[in-house]
């Protein structure tokens, strides 16, 4: 029913009648040395049919021997799945045009992030440039100085914005060593002192003591911590009371192997968890200013270093960004 062929044409012929010639030679040698060495062999055909159609088709071969241990017979048990080989490719293409989509529609945020972010900063400083070439060169040093100010902050404010797209396309190997997570997270808070300050934030840490040191890169660990509480901070921009980051290191046992757990937490308004894995999309963000690449760049780099990390409202207010990292080595 399958091939085509009747029983009388089938029986006592080989089955390379089934041939089609998009098998290897190299593919059966190795099915004939491992049933003719006693052993079972398993895999894919695309054989033709009598009415010369393709078809895929799975195989388990098996010797069979007689009471003495010889080898007397072959069995083949056979199935078609052409109709799962149809739907492994319609799935392979279907990945591939939403892989490609996803890669425009990051590529259009970008441009749209590039468009908007820079083109306000850079008009703040032609504008400054353009008042201080104009007025004259009396007393105005006070109204100056507030000028050169504003287009220096927004020139830092560009420079942030290309570092970022820097560190986003240009990613740089592990340097791993054995570190101290406490003394990395510490290094982030006065890395962030300024802004904290800035901000008028207080900020609390809970250290577990005698932590285990882990396998990684000082630098970028303490760049994904230092991203985390910018991050932190950012969320208290809109709040009424005073911002608050909480900072807590411990470790998680399990069954495979024990795990340093990170949270940086603020009391900001919390986040929208059909958003959370959004957020670390590349150019993704819900703020109206910034790249959308910060979250991203943590991300791969807590990735690089086999850890995790999650995003979560809590329900006292505000949001937890939660980072787990291995204490076995990275380079396995």
């Amino acid at each position: 029913r399958l091939t085509g062929y009747s029983a009388k044409e089938a029986i006592g012929r080989s089955p390379n009648i089934l041939k089609s010639g998009e098998t290897s030679k190299q593919e059966y040698q190795k099915l004939w040395h491992a049933v003719t060495h006693g052993e079972d062999w398993n895999g894919l055909f695309h054989n033709r049919k009598k009415s010369g159609e393709l078809y895929w088709e799975y195989a388990a071969m098996s010797p069979i021997r007689d009471v003495d241990g010889n080898i007397t017979n072959y069995l083949a048990v056979k199935e078609d799945v052409t109709k799962l080989k149809q739907l492994e490719n319609e799935v392979k293409t279907s990945n591939r045009e939403l892989a490609g989509a996803q890669s425009l529609a990051a590529m259009g945020r970008m441009a749209s992030m590039i468009a908007h972010d820079l083109r306000n900063p850079l008009s703040s400083v032609k504008m400054t440039l353009q008042i201080l070439g104009k007025r004259a060169a009396e007393d105005w040093q006070k109204e100056a100085d507030e000028l050169k100010t504003i287009a220096l902050d927004q020139v830092r404010y560009m420079e942030d914005i290309l570092t970022d797209l820097l560190q986003f396309s240009r990613p740089d190997a592990l340097k791993p060593e054995w570190v101290s997570v406490n003394k990395i997270l510490d290094l982030a808070i006065s890395t962030t002192e300024k802004a904290i300050q800035e901000y008028g934030a207080k900020l609390t840490t809970e250290y577990e003591t005698q932590l285990p040191t882990v396998h990684g890169d000082a630098t970028k660990l303490r760049q994904i911590f230092s991203n985390l509480i910018m991050n932190a901070l950012n969320a208290t921009d809109d709040i009424n009371n005073v911002p608050e980051i909480h900072i807590s290191s411990s470790m998680q046992l399990d069954k495979s192997e024990p795990k340093i757990i990170i949270n940086i937490c603020d009391n900001g308004p919390g986040i929208d968890q059909a958003q959370a894995d959004k957020l670390f999309e590349p150019f993704y963000t819900t703020r109206a200013k910034g790249t959308g690449l910060g979250l991203s760049i943590v991300k791969r780099l807590v990735d690089q270093h086999h850890g995790s990390i999650t995003l979560s409202s809590v329900e006292t207010g505000g949001a937890c960004a939660t980072v787990m990292l291995p204490t076995s080595p990275i380079e396995r």
